[in-house]
């Protein structure tokens, strides 16, 4: 059983939720403060992520350079990353008004 994230965890979930979808795991570093790579190493060191900045030499020859760190999630962050997305949906849908 995964422990409960907090909001800032959980905010920061959904974001490497949404670079491992839309690219490839890799993350803009300037996104991220230095609470986020606090948790995000805490995340890493509990086996709930893999985490990691990117080498010199595979950064210089990205087409984005601006992609400096990468992320994998394990099965338990997938199901939390999910069950949060389903959260907001049904929040989001309960305020939806259908003629």
């Amino acid at each position: 059983m995964v422990k409960a994230l907090n909001q800032d965890e959980e905010n920061l979930l959904l974001y490497f939720e949404s670079c491992l979808v839309d690219n490839e795991g890799l993350i803009e570093g300037k996104r991220m403060n230095e609470e986020d790579f606090k948790i995000a190493k805490q995340m890493a060191s509990e086996g709930f992520i893999a985490f990691g900045r990117r080498s010199s030499d595979d950064i210089q020859k990205s087409v984005n350079p601006s992609f400096t760190h990468w992320v994998r999630f394990t099965e338990d962050a997938w199901d939390y990353a999910h069950g949060l997305r389903k959260r907001k949906a049904e929040i989001h849908n309960e305020t939806i008004v259908v003629w």
